[in-house]
């Protein structure tokens, strides 16, 4: 049993030491893991910095290519605003003037129907002065027309 317990024993040591072995290299591996991890983190690290090194740069530019663009388009719309409101003061100074043009003439007509209704009214005047006569002529007529046959009877019957 001694023998077999020294066996068992050798065989023992022979597999802790292959363990020991074993476990060592992983060790040296997983050391080795551990640079390569740290050597990539400090790649990302610096690759992540000019990254936004350049997304800063290129949203400068950005901004500032904004901004020209910005300014070109408000000078083109403040100019083409001018123009726009050049047109419409040249339009309402044209509208204007054949506002007033048709002022004058409206005016000029009502002028003209003043004095139409002047002389219209003149010859109602005088249509009423005719009429006026008239009766006066009418009435005269008729008294004599009365005196006239009232005379006619008057001799008809002897009373004359």
């Amino acid at each position: 049993m001694a023998i077999e317990a020294a066996a068992a024993e050798s065989t023992m040591e022979a597999r802790i030491a292959r363990l020991e072995s074993d476990v060592g290299h992983l060790r040296l591996d997983v050391t080795e893991i551990k640079a390569d991890v740290r050597g990539l983190r400090d790649k990302l690290d610096s690759i992540a910095t000019q990254l936004l090194e350049k997304i800063g740069r290129t949203a400068e530019l950005f901004d500032a290519k904004l901004d020209k663009s910005m300014g070109q388009l408000d000078s083109k719309f403040a100019g083409l605003f001018g123009q726009l409101d050049a047109k419409l003061d040249k339009s309402v100074d044209q509208l204007d003037t054949k506002i007033d043009r048709l002022d004058a003439k409206l005016d000029k007509s009502v002028g003209q129907l003043d004095v139409k209704i002047d002389r219209l009214a003149g010859r109602v005047d005088a249509v009423k002065d005719a009429l006026a006569s008239a009766k006066v002529w009418a009435v005269m007529l008729y008294l004599t027309l009365a005196a006239g046959v009232f005379g006619t009877m008057a001799r008809a019957f002897g009373w004359l």
